[in-house]
């Protein structure tokens, strides 16, 4: 597992947009990524958005490869992570087998929020960039 920092600010209308996460990481099958764990929760922005950008790392072994992108909130980030049921939002998106997006949806901005790329189903490593944006 690995957590990531909050950063940067980029102006769009009305609202300011903030980069969240920029990472590019591995994780190895059986594991996840995590952006705001327990220990620094995402919170306090009106919208939120993701892309996740897959670099393969063998061609020949993509076949029935998956994953998927959760964004949960509060107490189901707690539940994932003690491997108990949890209950996705609607910016999470299911059997990613390539790279792809959720576009900004808004939020109560008093919800504390994780970002997980969940690859703890598969056998095989995870080559990805993982951006998360707010707005506020």
């Amino acid at each position: 597992m690995v957590a990531s920092a909050i950063s940067g600010c980029l102006f769009d209308g009305e609202e300011q947009k903030y980069e969240l996460a920029d990472t590019t990481t591995i994780a190895d099958g059986g594991t996840y990524y995590i952006v705001g764990s327990s220990e620094g929760r995402v919170t306090g922005y009106n919208s939120y958005a993701w892309e996740l950008d897959h670099t393969p790392l063998d061609q020949s072994s993509q076949g029935d490869f998956s994953w998927d992108v959760l964004v949960l909130i509060g107490v189901n980030c707690d539940n994932f992570q003690n491997g108990n049921s949890f209950v996705g939002t609607s910016l999470s998106l299911r059997d990613m087998t390539e790279s792809g997006s959720m576009e900004r949806q808004g939020t109560d901005s008093n919800d504390d929020f994780c970002f997980i790329v969940d690859n703890t189903d598969g056998d095989e490593p995870l080559k990805f960039t993982f951006r998360v944006y707010g707005w506020k």
